[in-house]
């Protein structure tokens, strides 16, 4: 009978990662920028008292049209205004406004948790998951992330003027405040999961997304607690006995 080791570490895939940069960066369906609409309405016409001049000519000049015309009418008038009270504006700015159709090069982050040898699971752990059964349960997150100040890609080194290290580098520059961010993901969570748990994938998630280290904490709860709320919505359907019939 072969023996089981009882802990592994496994050594740092990487030191550095452009991931977070990049999806603050260019367009993606994970995080994307939350933005108001605003309500684009046209100039009103007033009169000399300052009140608003109103021509209900305007709204009707187009009822002498033969009624079996093809032609559009064209909305003038009180029409045009109430369609164009209901119109909305919605502008992204500059963030995000790039579609990615190649690889491209972005500045890399290292933070303190990266490089750090990561703990992996026992031969033992892994043989008793897979022994479990298998029911994946759609996970949906959605939750709003307010506007923040990045950290600087790399830290200033102690010694980097007598090495030399330009300092004012874009590397070690902290980059502009970013918007108001909506986190949408969807991912499949094993009802029967054992190695690893809602609040161990929720820190991992909010750190690899590089959030200020004040709010991590608050995001990792409530990424957690809708993993585990969409949980026991479906442990009630998935583990009842028409889908889980017993052997006969």
């Amino acid at each position: 009978m072969s023996t089981f080791s009882l802990s592994r570490t496994e050594s740092p895939q990487a030191f550095v990662s452009s991931f977070a940069p990049r999806v603050r960066t260019y367009q993606n369906s994970l995080l994307t920028p939350a933005i108001q609409p605003q309500n684009a309405i046209p100039p009103l016409r007033t009169t000399k008292r300052g009140t608003t001049a109103i021509n209900y000519s305007e709204d009707f000049e187009n009822d002498s049209l033969v009624e079996d015309s093809d032609a559009p009418r064209r909305p003038t008038g009180l029409r045009s205004l109430r369609q164009n009270e209901s119109q909305t504006v919605v502008t992204t700015g500059p963030v995000q406004s790039t579609e990615l159709t190649s690889a491209v090069d972005v500045q890399g982050i290292w933070r303190e948790w990266m490089g750090k040898p990561k703990k992996a699971m026992t031969e033992r752990q892994v043989m008793l998951q897979a022994q479990l059964p298998l029911n994946l349960v759609p996970i949906r997150i959605d939750l709003s992330v307010s506007p923040f100040q990045p950290e600087a890609p790399l830290p200033k080194p102690q010694i980097g003027r007598d090495l030399g290290v330009d300092e004012n580098s874009p590397a070690y520059k902290a980059p502009d405040i970013t918007p108001e961010f909506r986190i949408k993901d969807s991912f499949l969570w094993n009802l029967h999961e054992a190695l690893m748990t809602p609040d161990q994938f929720a820190k991992v998630f909010v750190d690899e997304l590089d959030f200020p280290l004040e709010r991590r904490p608050a995001l990792a709860i409530q990424v957690s607690q809708q993993i585990r709320t969409q949980l026991e919505e479906h442990a009630a359907v998935v583990m009842h006995p028409p889908f889980n019939p017993t052997p006969t």
